[in-house]
């Protein structure tokens, strides 16, 4: 499996961000997700059955749907490419009830991504659980959404490798505090509403599905110092 995720987030107030995630197994199927917090409501494509792509590379196209990763430098430097449809949902959770071929309750609109991520900061190895390799970057270029251009000029995670196996309940954590350092294990404030949300249900061999909500959020560590970040939290449903 090779696997590459990236977060990103930049502006002031408001904050914006997303997500994406490429995953292409040795054999079966591929998946494509992304999540885009722009304005109010959260704009979302999930794919989990492309068919693999052709002469090794991580470049993926479905029905609406051209995405590629290329990893110009390893740990170094990671452009993402994105031509696509997207619904913009009005309520988050909309994610969780769109079943396996992800139909959304919402507006279908354009969506297009053209970034790079370039490392500025020390990786972060994978952990015990087998994890994921993490790598601090700075993020430039431009999302398209509708008619609109944004250009981004902000920071943000580049994972490779994946941990979805953690238990539910637990998060992953991924943010910078404004004096500048990275940070894997601040806490999400509390007092704080997240700048926005951008779930996913994406389908696990071992449950069937996992609920994976995905927050663009306020952080805090130990010591007090603000940050902003994602946190990616496997959910157990309720019973």
């Amino acid at each position: 499996m090779v696997e590459h995720q990236l977060v990103w987030w930049w502006g002031g107030s408001p904050v914006r961000g997303g997500t994406v995630r490429l995953a292409v197994p040795d054999q079966g199927l591929a998946a494509f997700e992304c999540g885009l917090l722009i304005g109010g409501r959260p704009v979302l494509l999930a794919d989990h059955s492309l068919a693999l792509p052709r002469g090794g590379g991580m470049e993926l196209r479905g029905s609406g749907l051209w995405a590629e990763v290329i990893v110009e430098d390893p740990g170094e430097h990671l452009s993402v490419g994105l031509e696509a449809f997207a619904v913009a949902v009005d309520d988050p959770d909309d994610a969780w009830r769109g079943g396996p071929d992800h139909l959304y309750r919402g507006t279908r609109l354009p969506v297009g991504l053209d970034l790079g991520a370039e490392r500025c900061g020390e990786p972060v190895g994978a952990d015990e659980r087998g994890g994921v390799s993490s790598i601090p970057c700075r993020v430039v270029g431009e999302v398209l959404v509708a008619d609109r251009a944004y250009d981004v000029d902000g920071w943000g995670w580049w994972m490779i490798g994946s941990d979805l196996s953690v238990r539910g309940g637990t998060a992953r954590v991924r943010g910078r505090h404004t004096d500048g350092t990275w940070s894997v294990d601040a806490r999400e404030r509390s007092e704080s509403m997240p700048w926005g949300r951008a779930p996913v249900l994406r389908p696990d061999a071992a449950a069937n599905s996992a609920l994976v909500d995905r927050r663009l959020v306020d952080l805090m560590a130990d010591d007090g110092r603000p940050g902003i970040g994602w946190v990616e939290e496997l959910v157990v449903p309720e019973v």
